[in-house]
């Protein structure tokens, strides 16, 4: 996998500032955040026009899956998750995209 610059938004408006300045090549997102939780955020950021073509990992301990990919989740990885499968289902859908 090529090496790419990693950003860490642990709130909503960090992620919401990288969103919106176009600079998210990938997110891979908590699904239990402190306001808004992962369904919420991933619907919101579908509804913008470059938020749709951004690959989207949720992770969580919780059994989502099914709402998770409903909400428009490229992948979902269940926690804990061996950094293994995590790296590779990254470059699977960097190679899709």
């Amino acid at each position: 996998m090529k090496a790419g610059r990693l950003k860490f938004a642990p709130r909503e408006p960090e992620c919401w500032s990288e969103l919106r300045a176009m600079r998210t090549t990938m997110l891979l997102l908590d699904y239990d955040m402190p306001r808004l939780n992962g369904i919420e955020l991933l619907q919101q950021m579908r509804a913008l026009a470059h938020g749709r073509e951004i690959p989207v990992i949720v992770l969580s301990g919780a059994a989502v899956k099914a709402p998770v990919m409903r909400a428009g989740a490229n992948a979902f990885l269940r926690k804990p998750q061996d950094i293994s499968i995590i790296a590779e289902t990254i470059s699977e859908l960097l190679r899709i995209r």
